[in-house]
């Protein structure tokens, strides 16, 4: 399978224009479109990725009160 890969803008009917394709006449197709990765970040989706993360006595039991064993 041969794949070409283009970038282009979409036009401001919500049409695009893609020239010059190496394929023959005729030849059948797929078309799959993708928004580049700039385009699809219009916000900070994980803001706390790649923040160091520190942790305070890891190994500490959390609720020692709610078990009725640590009575």
């Amino acid at each position: 399978m041969q794949a070409h890969h283009v970038k282009t803008i979409i036009d401001a009917n919500g049409s695009l224009h893609i020239d010059a394709l190496p394929f023959q006449v005729g030849e059948a197709v797929d078309v799959i479109v993708y928004p580049t990765v700039a385009s699809r970040v219009n916000g900070e989706r994980y803001p706390l990725r790649n923040l160091p993360v520190e942790y305070i006595d890891p190994f500490k039991p959390t609720a020692d009160a709610d078990w009725e064993s640590a009575e």
